[in-house]
């Protein structure tokens, strides 16, 4: 995809230059879950600290301003949504110091913007600990260029918002006169992803692990511009229970009542869809007593479905598709239960079965472990945004990126 600008063009030599970065990763105790979304930035970040630029990256983390909406008060949020563990990560990753400042806007992180050195790193703390961030705020993205002389757009995973950080500083930038860029892997995702959609023949989106809001989307969307939809997980579970099958004790969402109703209406809304007959079930309490049963007699309770059986009919389906894109494991197989893989057969089989010659774009999380070794697989850093390209070809970020004002102007449907 042309008509953007991109960074290998520019010269960032002594240039303070704002990287906006897709950093919204899982933290648990202090400590990175999943850096696919890190290391996927490194080609960016390193080559600018390598050319001889300040880089000033800033990110989010998590919905700070739904948890303040909920009465969490500032000072637990800003704890619980802080850069820090990014920062340090990030540190080890490129084995230079990384530099996180309180704020994001304001006097003491424009004094340590002044005081950054050629090849310096600064990240600036949670752009969404202010409200304006997601409401596209024109003096907090003013306030966020003026850091810079240049911007990058490097975070694939927020290109489809048009927040301050994402599209005010980038017009803003325009308009100023100041040179801005797609990064190494905006422009990559974006490549990627037009290759998916050009390409004819067979395409098979699958869809497993945990996100159900997120793969619901995905499935509700991608469905109608693909083939067929293998579908396991929390959305097999919710589609399998909107059928009237007992589903025992199997993931569905926390809090979400409605998962029949869902579930009934994504199958009714999808006809193209792969739901595997036969399923592995276990004892939720302890993960024992491992069987494999036909889905229809139904789970007992106390026991839910762990793993999928990718029968020879699903792998003639798999082994057929030219097109693969890859959302979320069939079953639990990254679960270590006393030093074995016990779900891990049916996302085994199915990677077995996927063609050499199959173009296959993976969105991440245990999904990138699965397919290691696969001819021509493609990683993604993208959830909602990889879906609003694919289906709709039009990104918020890159709209800004190409200076399409008039984009701006005209209501969203």
């Amino acid at each position: 995809m042309g008509e953007y600008p991109i960074l290998d063009g520019l010269d960032v030599s002594g240039k303070r230059v704002l990287v906006r970065a897709d950093y919204n990763v899982k933290v648990k105790d202090g400590k990175i879950k999943d850096d696919t979304r890190i290391r996927e930035s490194l080609n960016t970040i390193n080559y600018l600290t390598q050319h001889g630029a300040k880089v000033i990256i800033m990110a989010h983390l998590g919905r700070p301003q739904e948890e303040l909406a909920e009465g969490k008060s500032i000072e637990d949020v800003k704890r619980s949504s802080t850069l820090a563990p990014v920062a340090a990560h990030l540190e080890n990753l490129i084995r230079k110091e990384v530099s996180l400042v309180p704020d994001c806007i304001g006097s003491e992180v424009e004094k340590r913007v002044r005081t950054m050195q050629n090849g310096d790193v600064l990240m600036l703390e949670n752009l969404r600990l202010h409200s304006e961030e997601e409401a596209n705020d024109p003096k907090f993205a003013q306030s966020l260029a003026n850091l810079c002389d240049m911007y990058v757009f490097d975070g694939f995973g927020v290109s489809h918002r048009a927040h301050a950080s994402t599209a005010g500083v980038p017009l803003y930038m325009i308009e100023q006169g100041k040179p801005i860029a797609a990064g190494f892997l905006m422009d990559k995702e974006l490549r990627l992803w037009s290759e998916a959609r050009a390409r004819e023949g067979y395409k098979l989106l699958v869809i497993g692990g945990a996100k159900l809001e997120e793969k619901t989307k995905a499935v509700d969307k991608l469905a109608p511009k693909v083939s067929s939809v293998l579908v396991g997980g929390a959305v097999y579970n919710i589609i399998r229970a909107g059928s009237g099958i007992n589903i025992g004790d199997s993931l569905v969402t926390d809090g979400d009542e409605n998962y029949v109703s869902r579930g009934k209406e994504l199958a009714t809304k999808s006809s193209n869809l792969i739901l595997p007959e036969r399923v592995v079930i276990a004892r939720k309490s302890d993960y024992g007593d491992i069987k494999k049963i036909d889905i229809k007699q139904g789970v007992p309770e106390g026991y839910m479905i762990a793993d999928m059986a990718i029968d020879d009919k699903i792998k003639t389906e798999i082994a057929k598709a030219q097109v693969i894109i890859w959302f979320g494991n069939i079953g639990m197989s990254d679960l270590d239960v006393n030093g074995s893989f016990p779900f891990a057969k049916g996302t085994s089989d199915f990677r077995d079965a996927i063609s050499p010659n199959a173009y296959v774009i993976v969105g991440g999380g245990d999904s990138v472990t699965a397919a290691k070794g696969l001819a021509n697989v493609h990683i993604s850093t993208g959830g909602g945004a990889s879906i609003q390209l694919y289906t709709k070809g039009k990104l918020d970020a890159l709209e800004a990126l190409k200076g399409n004002v008039a984009y701006f102007a005209k209501p969203k449907k």
